[in-house]
């Protein structure tokens, strides 16, 4: 099974290494059995390609190099998006100069003035409670 940080290019390199030393020893793979082997080996990240494929492509023409190809797209995606998520919690800049557009103040952003005013009004607020309530009291005289 591929480990998870490995990458598809290392991996195919590695199948590519592992068929061409089967060949020398007289064994041959045909593309099924080939294609076969490298969707049963990627990691659970892969899944849902891996799925996709099995549900689209016609296994009887299919050729390794199109399933490899179809793998590296989908890591890239999934490497671009996880960037993505990672430039976007990253930034913690200053917001001295930042004006909210719905309060006119300095220091925050609109959807920070929202949370923090629904914060002050749910602390206003007080709880009750309009039942009759049963309670119980046990003395012991001993």
């Amino acid at each position: 099974m591929m480990k998870e940080d490995k990458l598809i290019d290392s991996f195919t390199r590695k199948l590519m290494s592992i068929i061409t030393k089967a060949a020398t020893c007289g064994l041959m793979f045909d593309e099924y059995t080939k294609v076969q082997k490298v969707l049963n080996a990627v990691p659970d990240k892969f899944l849902p390609v891996v799925a996709i494929i099995e549900m689209i492509v016609d296994f009887k023409t299919v050729k390794l190099e199109e399933i490899i190809k179809k793998l590296k797209t989908y890591e890239e995606r999934i490497k671009f998006r996880k960037e993505s998520q990672e430039d976007n919690r990253r930034w913690n800049g200053d917001k001295s100069q930042i004006d909210c557009y719905k309060c006119g103040k300095l220091r925050h952003y609109a959807h920070e003035w929202a949370n923090k005013k629904n914060e002050e009004i749910a602390a206003l607020l007080v709880e009750t409670d309009d039942e009759p309530a049963l309670l119980m009291c046990l003395i012991d005289e001993n």
